[in-house]
């Protein structure tokens, strides 16, 4: 009887290898998740009330949020307004001007509890993000990025700076956003003036260059593998898990077939091989010579 190769069966013990895999896996996926959540609520804990000072031209250190940054000298300086970490602008001009509008030029911050690559990728995210946040504000009109660029923060490449122009009412306004990130959040930056003056040559604008640049986070940005490793990494364990168990199991298949075969076969002694003896040979000679006719006269001679 013919038997072909039964196919691998995953035992009980098999499955509980999987389950087990797969329950380390989601364990990796959710302590990294529960890691992010626990940085976000240290942080808004650890947050201090807002307050109000004028820059010195010495650095402001936030521990909550992990950073250090120098705002521009005499700017004054609000901490923890609304959803912005931080708010510098320059000093109210008190005189009034008839011929010019007045606008306190400013830098806003924002911390964002995740970490991020900085690339042309993220560059296409934050324009997007602006697009959502500016473009259906109805107090503005004509909201558009204009260009992107990266530039060296703490290495090659690991800053992304991205400009925009809008409408207020009839004034119009220019905007530069500076993205850096630690190895556990994003830092936004975003200088606003009137469009006009924008980059002019007061050098307001090197001004605020320089002190959003001047922004010291712990750590550097990720890189894009970096999103994914944990997944990759758990993917890696059920990965091998189910290999190694799957090859266990096709072995333990290969071996009962083999035990089926051998309990099928019929023993035909008919077919069982004949051994033959010298004194076999020797009778099987005799009947040769006995059988054989005899030599001629002239032969014998």
């Amino acid at each position: 009887m013919t038997h072909s190769p039964s196919r691998p069966r995953l035992s009980k013990r098999t499955f509980a290898y999987l389950a087990a895999g797969s329950c380390i896996a989601l364990w990796f996926q959710t302590q990294v998740a529960i890691a992010d959540e626990a940085s976000a609520s240290e942080a808004q804990a650890l947050s201090p009330v807002s307050e109000k000072i004028i820059a010195d031209g010495n650095p402001i250190t936030n521990e909550a949020f992990n950073f250090k940054i120098t705002p521009p000298l005499g700017w004054e300086v609000s901490t923890n307004t609304g959803n912005l970490t931080l708010i510098m602008q320059e000093p109210k001009i008190e005189a009034p001007d008839y011929e010019k509008p007045k606008y306190q030029r400013n830098i806003t911050l924002a911390v964002m509890h995740k970490a991020s690559p900085i690339d042309d990728k993220k560059a296409s995210e934050i324009s997007k993000a602006l697009y959502d946040s500016f473009g259906k504000d109805s107090s503005l009109a004509d909201f558009k990025v204009t260009e992107h660029k990266l530039f060296n923060y703490k290495g090659k490449n690991d800053g992304l700076v991205v400009y925009s122009a809008y409408r207020m009412g009839e004034f119009e306004l220019a905007q530069m956003h500076v993205l850096v990130s630690s190895q556990d959040k994003q830092y936004m930056m975003t200088y606003t003036d009137l469009a006009d003056r924008f980059q002019g040559q007061d050098g307001a604008f090197e001004k605020a260059w320089n002190s959003m640049v001047s922004i010291e986070v712990s750590g550097s940005a990720p890189s894009r593998f970096d999103e994914i490793k944990p997944y990759v990494i758990s993917g890696a364990i059920v990965g091998i898990l189910a290999v190694l168990l799957l090859g266990v199991t096709w072995r333990r298949s290969k071996r009962d077939y083999h035990s089926e075969n051998l309990d099928d076969i019929d023993m035909d002694e008919s077919l069982a091989p004949v051994t033959i003896s010298e004194d076999m040979v020797a009778a099987k000679k005799r009947r040769r010579k006995e059988s054989s006719p005899p030599e001629s006269f002239v032969s014998a001679f």
